[in-house]
């Protein structure tokens, strides 16, 4: 080594950036699952080999009942049914109750408008009854149709 120079440390050698974009890319299960990936070699290995790939997926497989393994599934068919009863049970219920009404959707209800000038205002009767408001409003006599009387001379 001459003098002024450094020695220099040798980098470990790993996999690099291509390396690591490949392997996730060809070593994950969505890839597995597409394409074929190494031979099983067991029973149970090819039948999880049939089972999981699309492409091979319509071959029927033959498996001893002592290759199967039972996993856990997290309860996820229970949990779906009784979201599905929770969900027909209110759908049922809004079926029965829900009224589609502004008064109800907004509580108490202010509504206004302009009477036409032919109404008696002082004879206007308002009658709420069972839920149902029912207003009277009379017309002024000098609106009323005018009846006259036709001579017919013979």
């Amino acid at each position: 080594m001459a003098v002024g120079d450094r020695p220099r440390t040798e980098r470990p050698k790993g996999p690099g950036v291509l390396g690591v974009i490949a392997d996730k890319v060809f070593h994950n299960y969505v890839w597995q699952s597409i394409f074929r990936s190494g031979y099983p070699n067991t029973p149970r290995n090819q039948m999880l080999a049939v089972a999981t790939n699309v492409f091979l997926h319509l071959h029927p497989t033959r498996i001893h009942k002592t290759h199967v393994k039972i996993t856990h599934t997290y309860c996820l068919g229970g949990l779906s049914f009784f979201l599905f009863l929770g969900l027909t049970v209110t759908g049922v219920l809004l079926m029965f109750y829900y009224v589609p009404s502004v008064e109800r959707a907004y509580g108490t209800f202010l509504r206004s408008f302009t009477l036409p000038s032919v109404v008696d205002t002082n004879k206007i009767k308002a009658e709420f009854k069972d839920g149902l408001l029912q207003l009277t409003l009379p017309k002024k006599e000098e609106a009323k149709p005018k009846q006259i009387s036709i001579n017919i001379a013979s």
